[in-house]
């Protein structure tokens, strides 16, 4: 659609631009015929048609310009709607990432009490850790004030060996630090000692 309009604006350019070099060399010659053989002027049909050929071309031409300016400018006001468009579309595909990674985040929080649940204290302190990186994410304080109280109650636990911190170490260690709160000292601790005992 708009490859088409360019191509429009561009074929009434150049269509004005062409009538106006055919007046302008049809009126270099009539100065130069003028100029060369001068009789007295007389008014006859073929200087009426002349005269009123010239007026249709200059009102064509002018024609064709106005309507190059009024097709780009509703070409630029078709831009503006489709950059206004196309924020709103990536505020709502931001939007729906924020809702996932709150899902995210509240799913891992409630897999964390399933596993306090089961008495499984070593998944339940790896899982709320990240829990609390996921709501950190996405700046969600409540969710996250209860992740990082439930990893530091958990981590009071005997913790053992497990799984899933071997397999989410690395996301772990890098995602709790990037937390802005006192907290994350102590179970930052609690993950390099559990980590430290399982390689031991």
């Amino acid at each position: 659609m708009e490859r088409e309009q360019e191509r429009n604006i561009y074929i009434h350019v150049c269509f004005a631009s062409i009538i106006s070099g055919i007046s302008l060399i049809i009126s270099i010659i009539a100065i130069l015929i003028w100029k060369c053989n001068y009789n007295p002027m007389t008014w006859d049909f073929a200087n009426s048609i002349i005269a009123i050929l010239s007026i249709l071309v200059t009102v064509l031409v002018a024609g064709q310009i106005f309507n190059a300016i009024s097709i780009n400018s509703r070409v630029k006001s078709m831009e503006n709607k489709t950059d206004t468009m196309q924020a709103a579309i990536n505020g709502a595909e931001e939007e729906r990432n924020n809702i996932r990674k709150y899902a995210k985040a509240l799913h891992r929080f409630t897999t964390g009490n399933i596993y306090i649940s089961q008495e499984n204290y070593s998944d339940a302190f790896c899982v709320f850790c990240l829990a609390a990186i996921a709501a950190n994410e996405i700046k969600a304080k409540e969710i996250l004030d209860l992740s990082l109280a439930q990893a530091i109650d958990v981590g009071k636990q005997k913790l053992t060996k497990t799984n899933n911190l071997e397999i989410y170490y690395e996301e772990i260690d890098n995602g709790i630090i990037a937390i802005n709160d006192k907290r994350i000292y102590e179970i930052h601790n609690k993950l390099k000692k559990l980590n430290s005992d399982i390689h031991r």
